[in-house]
C-alpha cells in the first residue's frame, strides 16, 4: 500500500506554486526538443510568471484596504468621542491643537475643524480634497448616529467612502441627482460648511456696516435706475477701466448674489477682519464690570489668546510670590532690625539706637550690591536715615505695625487679566493697521480717479 502512493507520487505533475518561477529570458540555457515546444514553452513560462506578480499585488492592495478601512474605524471612534462627550470637547479640542502644533501641522482659526484634525494628524501629507473627503464620511456617519463598534459594517453597507461621499452632504441628507424629483426639494440643514460661511458673511457685513467708498445722487446720476421703498443691498456689474474710470454696468437685486459678494470680500480680507472681530470682543470683556475668569475668556477668545492669558497671570502670580518672601540678600538686614525692635520693647528707644545702627550699616552695604532690591522696601531708600524705631524701612510682607504702605505690592488677578488683554487688543490693532496701510493708500488714490472722472461729468 505505501509503495503504491510513494509511485502515484513520483507520477503527478509538480505544483507549480513551489518552483521558481522566472520569465522565458532566464530559461534560455534550457535546451527545448523542437522550436515548436521553445516557443509554447516560453508562453507558458510566461503566463505563469505574470499571474504569480499579479496574485502579489492584489493580496498587498487587498492588506492595504483593509488598513485604511481600520484607519479610517480608529479616526471615527476619535470623532465620535469628541461629537459626543460636550463636557469634554473643549478639552479634547486642546489636546488635537497641541498634537497638531507638535507635528507642524498648520491649524486656521474658524477654519479647521476638530474633524480635520484628527484626519490630518494621520494622512499629513494628503491633499486637502483627500483629507475633506474623509471628513465627510465622519460626519455623515455621525449624523446617522453610527455607533464606533458598527462603523466597519455600515461603511461595508454604504459601499465604501467614495460612494458616502457621492451619495450623502454632510449633514446625512441625501444628495439630489440632476434635475428629477421634486423639484429642489426640501432644504435641509446647515451644514458645517455652509454655517461657516453664514459666519463669514456676517462677520464681512459688520466690517463694511459704516464704510461708504462712494456715494451718487440717485435721480441725476442713476436715472434708469428705480429707487426702492427702503434701503436695499444690491450687487453691482462694475467695470473698472484702464484709464481709471468706473462704469456701472447693473444692479442685481439677488440676496444669495449679494452674500457671495460679502462672502468674496471675507476671502480676500479674512485676516484682518478676524482680527477685528477679536478686538471688538476683547473690547466688551474689557468694558464689563463683571470679574473676568479664565473659562469666559477662552469661550470669547479661544485657546490661543487664553494662553497668552494664562501665561501672563502664572508670571504675575510668580512676582507675587517673589514680592511675599523675604529675598536672601535681605534676610540678615531682617534679623538685625528684629533684634533691635527686640531691645525697644524690652529697654525702650534709647537702648536700641546702636543696634537700628548696625541694621542700617547692613541694608547700606546690600543696596550698593543691588539698588533693585529697594522694590522689597515699604519706603525710599537713602543714606541719612534715622537709627529709631519708627524710622528705619521695613519690608513689604513685615508684620510690623511701623511698617508703611499696603504690603507686598502683589498684582490682583482681575488687574492681571485685563492687563494681558489690554496687550493683547494692541498687538491686534497694530496689527490690523500695518495690514491695512497698503490698502488704505490704494483706496485714497481710486478716490482721486473717482473724483476726477465725476468732476468731467
Amino acid at each position: 500500500m505505501t509503495t503504491e502512493i510513494q509511485t502515484e507520487q513520483k507520477t503527478q505533475t509538480p505544483n507549480h506554486s513551489d518552483k521558481i518561477v522566472q520569465f522565458p529570458q532566464a530559461q534560455a540555457e534550457a535546451a527545448p526538443k523542437t522550436e515548436e515546444a521553445k516557443s509554447d514553452n516560453r508562453t507558458c513560462d510566461a503566463e505563469e510568471a505574470f499571474s504569480v506578480l499579479l496574485e502579489k499585488a492584489i493580496t498587498i492592495g487587498s492588506g492595504y484596504h483593509q488598513k485604511l478601512r481600520e484607519v479610517s474605524a480608529a479616526h471615527y471612534a476619535v470623532a465620535y468621542e469628541y461629537h459626543t462627550n460636550e463636557a469634554h470637547r473643549k478639552m479634547y479640542e486642546a489636546k488635537l491643537k497641541t498634537r497638531c502644533s507638535d507635528d507642524d501641522i498648520e491649524v486656521t482659526a474658524g477654519k479647521t475643524s476638530s474633524y480635520h484634525m484628527i484626519v490630518r494628524l494621520t494622512f499629513q501629507k494628503a491633499t486637502k480634497q483627500y483629507v475633506s473627503d474623509k471628513v465627510h464620511v465622519l460626519l455623515v456617519a455621525l449624523a446617522k448616529q453610527v455607533k464606533p463598534e458598527g462603523f466597519a459594517d455600515w461603511l461595508e453597507t454604504e459601499k465604501g467612502e467614495r460612494k458616502v461621499v457621492e451619495t450623502y452632504k454632510r449633514d446625512g441628507s441625501l444628495k439630489q441627482k440632476g434635475n428629477s424629483g421634486n423639484g429642489k426639494g426640501s432644504r435641509a440643514d446647515a451644514t458645517q460648511e455652509s454655517a461657516e460661511r453664514e459666519t463669514q458673511i456676517k462677520l464681512a457685513r459688520e466690517r463694511l456696516i459704516s464704510t461708504e467708498l462712494l456715494r451718487i445722487d440717485g435721480a441725476a446720476a442713476l436715472p434708469r435706475v428705480t429707487a426702492p421703498v427702503s434701503d436695499t443691498e444690491c450687487a453691482a456689474i462694475i467695470l473698472h477701466c484702464t484709464d481709471g474710470s468706473i462704469v456701472i454696468k447693473t444692479l442685481v437685486r439677488d440676496n444669495e448674489v449679494t452674500d457671495e459678494v460679502y462672502s468674496a470680500y471675507f476671502r480676500a480680507n479674512a485676516g484682518n477682519i478676524e482680527r477685528a472681530n477679536v478686538c471688538e470682543r476683547i473690547e466688551k470683556l474689557l468694558d464689563s464690570d463683571k470679574n473676568l475668569d479664565i473659562d469666559q475668556i477662552r469661550s470669547e477668545l479661544g485657546d490661543e489668546i487664553t494662553k497668552k492669558i494664562t501665561d501672563a497671570w502664572e508670571s504675575d502670580q510668580e512676582w507675587n510670590a517673589e514680592m511675599s518672601d523675604t529675598p536672601s540678600e535681605l534676610q540678615e538686614y531682617v534679623k538685625k532690625l528684629r533684634r533691635a525692635d527686640g531691645l525697644v520693647n524690652l529697654h525702650g528707644d534709647s537702648a536700641a539706637e546702636s543696634a537700628y545702627e548696625d541694621a542700617l550699616e547692613e541694608l547700606a552695604q546690600v543696596m550698593e550690591r543691588d539698588p533693585n532690591l529697594a522694590m522689597h522696601l515699604d519706603r525710599p531708600w537713602c543714606d541719612d536715615i534715622s537709627p529709631d524705631y519708627d524710622t528705619v524701612p521695613r519690608l513689604n510682607n513685615s508684620k510690623s505695625r511701623a511698617r508703611e504702605g499696603n504690603g507686598p505690592q502683589t498684582i490682583g488677578k482681575q488687574k492681571s487679566l485685563r492687563d494681558a488683554l489690554r496687550v493683547e487688543l494692541e498687538n491686534l490693532r497694530g496689527t490690523n493697521n500695518a495690514n491695512t496701510q497698503a490698502a488704505t493708500a490704494s483706496l485714497a488714490e481710486a478716490m482721486e480717479l473717482i473724483n476726477k472722472h465725476r468732476a468731467l461729468n
